[in-house]
């Protein structure tokens, strides 16, 4: 009849619709490029600049010289993206020494084994288990990774450190929400911390953060940053006319 036509053709076309749609949704989410992930390259030369940072930016591309700090990156943009986009730009995120981990000591079996759709977890362990630091060294970054007054005067955020102490945690072998907020706590120097109470042992590493952060600007008030340079002459050449000028007063009335 004219009006079951009708409806099975809306219907059709709706269905049609509703498939493109999927179409559509699918193949934004497999848009990823390597320079959204990132670039691990773990033997990355040495500057002043980036001497203690997990990752840093050149030439606008994040590159990561910490294996945890990648991993955290790759299982995020996976869980954002899935794991079958972000794996096919794999190969173009490993520079260094990670490259030739990847292109020269694994074989055909092991690299299509962590590209596939269920690789994510084995890929990253894998990753972890080569490119970790050895315990001693893992050691002297936890005890060396602070934040400090001359942070606070640099004016460099505090959630920075945090994210920073995480990995550097998953380094010694904590992988608990628990070990890292201790650590962040504890690593946080004494003038600063005297006003924070040691976590609760449920609190989030998220928690902890917001309660770092509603501490930073009164943090940022007590530590000053020093005068600039040009601030730091005027000062000296006013306070050399007040001498002068204190001493020729001195002299006339001598």
């Amino acid at each position: 009849m004219p009006g079951e036509e009708a409806t099975s053709q809306d219907d059709a076309l709706k269905l049609l619709l509703k498939g493109l749609q999927g179409v559509s949704l699918t193949s934004k989410d497999v848009e990823v490029k390597a320079s959204e992930l990132g670039f691990f390259y773990p033997n990355a030369p040495l500057t002043p600049e980036n001497a203690l940072r997990d990752m840093c930016v050149e030439d606008n591309k994040s590159h990561y010289r910490d294996v945890f700090a990648f991993s955290n990156r790759l299982a995020n943009l996976a869980g954002l993206k899935t794991w079958k986009a972000v794996s096919k730009v794999v190969d173009q995120a490993l520079l260094g020494e990670a490259n030739t981990w990847w292109n020269v000591t694994l074989n055909d079996n092991d690299r299509r084994g962590y590209i596939s759709d269920n690789g994510l977890d084995d890929f990253i362990k894998n990753l972890k288990d080569r490119f970790k630091p050895p315990p001693s060294q893992a050691l002297d970054r936890l005890h060396t990774t602070r934040y400090t007054a001359q942070d606070v005067m640099d004016r460099k955020s505090v959630a920075e450190f945090i994210g920073r102490i995480q990995s550097v945690v998953q380094g010694v072998g904590h992988e608990d929400e628990r070990s890292v907020v201790t650590y962040a706590w504890k690593n946080i120097d004494l003038p600063m911390r005297a006003a924070m109470a040691e976590p609760l042992p449920l609190m989030t590493i998220k928690e902890f953060t917001k309660l770092a952060m509603s501490h930073q600007s009164n943090w940022f008030d007590q530590h000053q940053p020093p005068p600039a340079r040009a601030e730091r002459t005027i000062a000296r050449e006013v306070y050399s006319v007040y001498i002068t000028h204190e001493l020729k007063l001195l002299s006339n009335s001598v």
